[in-house]
């Protein structure tokens, strides 16, 4: 259940400094963003919604997801496109879901697949709540047209 509401909470978090704080919808400047999208999704709701049922699987995605999410801030200070002080608003919840999933992925090793203790129909509707509030919150169909386009190209060092 840990695990459930730290991925709810950094993804949801993460996903709505993205579109919302930093204007995704405006347009990539550069791919950082657009890898970022792809990690925030993987963290929330994939990785939120499979947390209650599949633990490791749910960790091991939250993992790719801070790791995609740390390419933005990286990207941002090798291509001139930000300042070190940003780093740590940028870095610092993709950060923490690497450092999370990691450390869960580690205990949950030799774990058997437990089941949460749950009743059957809160399990149910606690793993659909992260894709209720993503559908519901987000602008899903622009989402899915980035996501679609794909990556922009890199710019030149210092360009954007």
């Amino acid at each position: 259940m840990v695990q459930y509401v730290v991925l709810l909470l950094a993804g949801f978090l993460f996903l709505y400094q993205l579109l919302l704080l930093w204007g995704l919808s405006s347009g990539l400047a550069s791919p950082g963003p657009y890898y970022a999208l792809i990690g925030g999704i993987c963290i929330f709701p994939i990785a939120a919604g499979a947390s209650l049922y599949l633990p490791r699987v749910a960790a091991g995605s939250a993992l790719v997801g801070g790791v995609l999410g740390l390419v933005w801030p990286a990207t941002a200070l090798v291509l001139g496109l930000g300042s070190l002080s940003e780093l740590p608003v940028y870095g610092s919840l993709p950060t923490a879901v690497v450092g999370f999933s990691s450390l869960r992925l580690f205990q949950l090793r030799a774990a058997p697949r437990s089941p949460s203790g749950l009743p059957r129909v809160v399990t149910i509707l606690l793993t659909a709540l992260p894709f209720a509030i993503f559908f519901g919150l987000f602008n899903w169909l622009a989402i899915a047209s980035l996501i679609l386009q794909g990556p922009p190209p890199w710019p030149a060092k210092g360009a954007a």
